[in-house]
Order: structure tokens, then sequence, then C-alpha cells
């Protein structure tokens, strides 16, 4: 898992490079469909990618989505209306079968479909109209990593191909990625962050707009290696009821995203500081306590943020775990392809 991680930037420059054709590809379908709305189809991990998909989608493209909830097909056997949709699917291994039943019931109606996957030799991507290719190469760790960086970097590559005036430009990602994780090394390893996470029984990761993906995704990577208790919100969200959890000593990640989403997420920080929360913050601002903050010396639109800003919370979750004695690579009772009806 610790390599992998570490392998994400060639993952962003290889997919911006040897995968562009495919997503201009996908991309021209998408704008010859017109589509009024669009559906995602994922599981797990790639659920958060497509969180992160549906504030690209509708805030820069302007199109709603939807999140699918496979079981409609597969259980309750009822059947959307597909008319002037499209589908995206995500799945690193592209083999679960209830999205491929979700797969198949848009291409009855005749609706492009593209899949974004690890291996494009499943039948996920068998499948599809069009395919993209995170291009991460083996990943053996099963918590997934570096194909989950690929995947929101293969998005936010389609949205730009999308839209060309859009205020962000990718190629600069995989550089920003290397920053990222030289000076997250040196955080985990120095500021206390680790015993923090590994000595409490449950955490918090808070994140908002494009970075609730990245609290969720740091969250289940907390619960999946260290057999912790841990929560992803959204900053907005936990102030609705969830901030009865804000007690003394509380471990909690805040994901705060540059631009006007940091400076509407401020208060909340200051609130969790102030009821006794361990706060450690993930930032391009320098905050106080400047010893609990990573500072990111990036400069990040808040579109393309959560794939630099996920990686501190990753590597902060493989360490916790070998701390406790766990090992990260193989968390008891998971596999790596999971297949659910």
């Amino acid at each position: 898992m610790a390599d992998e991680i570490r392998q994400a930037p060639e993952v962003v420059a290889r997919l911006l490079t040897e995968g562009r054709r495919a997503i201009r590809t996908a991309a021209r379908a998408i704008s010859r469909a017109r589509p009024l709305w669009v559906a995602i189809a994922a599981r797990g991990t790639s659920d958060h990618a497509a969180v992160y998909a549906r504030y690209l989608i509708e805030g820069i493209l302007g199109i709603p989505v939807v999140l699918v909830a496979p079981s409609i097909n597969t259980v309750y056997e009822s059947r959307h209306s597909w008319s002037d949709g499209l589908l995206i699917s995500i799945s690193q291994s592209g083999r679960s079968p209830d999205l491929l039943a979700v797969l198949e019931a848009a291409r009855q109606r005749g609706r492009p479909t593209i899949a974004i996957t690890n291996d494009t030799r499943s039948p996920l991507a068998d499948g599809s109209d069009f395919v993209i290719d995170c291009l991460a190469g083996v990943e053996e760790s099963v918590a997934a990593t570096k194909t989950y960086v690929g995947s929101l970097a293969a998005l936010a590559s389609l949205v730009e191909g999308l839209n060309p005036t859009v205020s962000f430009d990718t190629s600069s990602l995989p550089e920003m990625a290397q920053r990222t994780l030289e000076v997250s090394d040196r955080w985990v390893e120095d500021s206390g962050v680790v015993d923090s996470f590994a000595a409490a029984a449950g955490s918090l990761t808070i994140g908002r707009g494009y970075n609730y993906a990245t609290a969720l995704e740091v969250a289940l990577k907390l619960i999946e290696t260290s057999r912790r208790f841990s929560i992803g919100y959204s900053a907005a969200d936990f102030e609705h009821g969830p901030m009865v959890l804000a007690q003394d000593g509380t471990p909690v990640l805040f994901i705060q995203s540059p631009g006007s989403m940091g400076v509407r997420t401020r208060p909340l920080r200051q609130r969790l500081v102030g009821s006794g929360c361990n706060v450690w913050t993930v930032t391009t601002e320098p905050v106080s306590p400047p010893n609990q903050t990573l500072f990111l010396p990036i400069e990040v639109s808040d579109e393309i943020s959560p794939i630099p800003m996920v990686l501190p919370g990753l590597i902060l979750a493989e360490t916790a775990a070998r701390s406790l004695g766990y090992d990260p690579d193989a968390p008891r009772g998971l596999t790596k392809v999971t297949k659910t009806l």
C-alpha cells in the first residue's frame, strides 16, 4: 500500500499522456449525445470517485447527476427511464455483478455508456461503449489507493475535455502530487498525527464540496486498514446534528479546500478546535496551530484539489495501521475484488 500510494504521480502522468486519446474519444461521445442528465454507478472507493464526479459534472458542466442505487435493478427488479441520460460506471476491477446489471439496463435502452476502470479486459469494459483505463498497473494491496487517484484524474481530464474554458489545468497534477507526497511523509513522521488517530477508538474526517469525496475516502481507508471507526462528513452536513460528536480529544482530519470553499469552512474548523477536538488540518494556506497543520506548498484550484489532497490521508491510514501491528496490505475479511448483487 505504501509503495502504491507513492506511485500516484506516475499514474496521473501516464493517464494524462497515454490515456488522453481514450478520454478525448469519450468526451466527443458525450458531446454528441447531449445528455440532459448523467447516472454514475460505483461501489466502495469508486463510489467516492463518483461523489467527486458529481461535483465536477454539475459544477462545471451544469448537467444534473444521479448516483445509481444498483439494487433498484438487482433486488427490486425495477427499471429506470434512461431517456436522454448517460451512464458512467467507475470500478477498479470492473467485475461486480450489480454494476454490470446497471450497465445492461442502460444498454437495453440504447444510452451511451462509459467505463472508468483499471482492467480493460473486465466485463464492465467489454460491455461499455467507451473505456477509460486508469493505467495504474497492478494494484496488489486490497485497499485501493493509486487506482482511486487515477479515477479522479480521469474524471477531471474528461470534464476538462468537455469544457476547454475550465479554470484548472490537469497537466500540473503529477508535480503537485509529488510535492504533496514529500511534505506528507515528513508530517506523518514528525507531527504526532499517527499516534493521535491510532490511540483513539474513532475519528472524524471532514471536507466539503469537491473534497467531500476526500473525507469519505480517507475515513474508509482508516476503517479498512486500522480497524478503527471513522466517519467522513461534509462540513455543511456535520453542523446538522453530528456536531455532537465533537468532543475532547476526538481526532479530526480537516480537509480545508483552497479558495472560497476554504473560507466558508474555516468557522467550523475553529469550532472544532474550541470544542477540544484534536484537529489536524490539510490545507494549501497556513493556519494555526501550525504544529497540527500540513501546509501543502502547491497552487491548486478547488476543482482538482482532491487529487493531491487525498494523499496525506492515505499515508496516515497506512502508517497508523502499521503502528497498531496490522497489515495494511491485507485487511482482515476483505478481498481485492468485491462482488455484490
